[in-house]
């Protein structure tokens, strides 16, 4: 189990901080026009909010302490 939550604990700490770091972007269409045979969308670049990176990174922070810190 603590192997488990050290790993994690990784994965969001480096996961948030290439968010935070470098930001993150991805893709959403939305339908368009539709007339007789032809038809349109949209397609935009959404970026993913840095304080969800900020969220992330503490959360490993966390993990990987509790992960790493010895039971009695």
């Amino acid at each position: 189990m603590r192997k488990i939550m050290v790993v994690l604990g990784l994965v969001l700490l480096l996961g948030g901080g290439f968010i935070l770091g470098r930001g993150l972007t991805y893709s959403k269409k939305r339908a368009g026009i539709k007339v007789g045979g032809f038809q349109a969308a949209l397609e935009t670049k959404e970026t993913v909010p840095p304080w969800i990176g900020g969220v992330a990174a503490a959360a490993g922070v966390a993990l990987l302490v509790a992960g790493l810190v010895p039971r009695k």
